[in-house]
């Protein structure tokens, strides 16, 4: 797993927005709960960072071994942890009062005097995908087996957004059945996604054109979202793309074109697709004038766009000159359901 740095700036707003107990007091009213890395280090939860702390006088950095959590007033519940440890070679199994203790659930454990928590170390363990997009949690965690996924604040990092709520996680893609986080524990490598009510909702662009929402995205403002189709059926010529903007500042990353997006658009001769991930089965069907496409920066694989062509005239396909090689592999016949051999021409630019 590959652990980096993070300065002190980073690591105060880190804490500040993960770090949330069930009722804040003064030092001179609570008790406090402090983590020590023991034989590992304070990682962030999101984007793997070691927590260090830079002195500007001497240029030095020094790695955080120990911090302060928060004051809790007496009989209050820890909740979570805004981060979580890591040791090279050794899964985490949660906190303890001491290290390699018996791992505490912090759900339920009660704050009653001054206390610091070590982690919990196995090297029996297997690799916890978080595959977003979440709100403070993303990667790969290692987790020891048999243990809960609690320690990792998994609801925490998950909010509710206008029209979706978080339901919670799958072990599998684009399924609606959750695990349960009090009750799964860690027996093999596994990629959890979260799961969002309100998914497939249709949002508009500012030209009026309909795009499907198909995942709530991570920090409060990324969505993803397949386009749809275009305002009007008449347009000879169209851009799909990369992404757009809403009046509340909400960012929609385009991932691609879903099935019969172009269906009834019988004029349309000039096709750019900006920057796709997945081309949905028959993306392109109905618009029968419609003979070559422009697809710039093509991020998926074979498996994207299965068919892709299927019920369209497409036979030539546009791109940067430097992919040509790539594209050729990924846009056959045989992949994309054409009719007939697809060219690749590197002249987007002039395209």
């Amino acid at each position: 797993m590959r652990i980096k740095k993070i300065l002190a700036a980073v690591l105060t707003a880190a804490l500040a927005i993960s770090a949330v107990p069930a009722m804040q007091v003064s030092a001179d009213d609570g008790f406090k709960i402090t983590t020590n890395a023991g034989s590992g280090s304070l990682v962030a939860y999101f984007g793997q960072y070691v927590y260090y702390d830079y002195d500007y006088t001497t240029y030095e950095s020094k790695e955080i071994k120990s911090i302060v959590e928060d004051t809790y007033v007496s009989g209050d519940t820890v909740g979570h942890i805004g981060h979580y440890a890591w040791r090279s070679g050794y899964g985490f199994a949660g906190w303890a009062e001491k290290e390699n203790g018996t791992p505490i659930d912090l759900t339920t454990y009660k704050v009653t005097k001054n206390t610091t928590l070590y982690p919990v170390w196995s090297n029996d363990y297997s690799n916890v995908t978080i595959d977003g997009p979440c709100r403070y949690i993303q990667g790969t965690f290692a987790i020891a087996n048999g243990s809960s996924l609690k320690p990792l604040a998994l609801r925490e990092a998950f909010d509710k957004r206008a029209g979706y709520s978080f339901k919670g996680f799958s072990t599998k893609k684009n399924s609606t059945k959750v695990i349960d986080l009090d009750t799964y524990t860690v027996s093999e490598d596994v990629t959890l996604y979260p799961v969002y009510s309100g998914l497939g909702k249709i949002v508009k662009d500012e030209k009026g054109n309909k795009f499907a929402v198909t995942r709530v995205g991570s920090m409060n403002t990324v969505f993803e979202v397949m386009f749809k189709a275009p305002k009007n059926k008449k347009i000879k010529t169209f851009t799909v793309p990369s992404g757009f903007y809403d009046d509340d500042y909400n960012y929609f990353s385009v991932a691609g074109v879903s099935t019969d997006a172009f269906k009834g658009c019988t004029q349309l001769n000039k096709l750019v697709v900006q920057y796709p991930i997945r081309l949905e089965a028959g993306a392109f069907a109905g618009a029968d004038k419609l003979k070559e496409i422009a697809i710039v920066g093509f991020y998926g694989d074979k498996s994207n766009i299965k068919n892709c062509f299927k019920g369209s005239n497409i036979a030539k396909v546009h791109c940067y000159e430097n992919v040509v090689s790539d594209y050729k592999k990924i846009f056959t016949k045989k992949n994309t359901g054409s009719k007939g051999k697809i060219k690749i021409v590197g002249d987007f630019v002039g395209y």
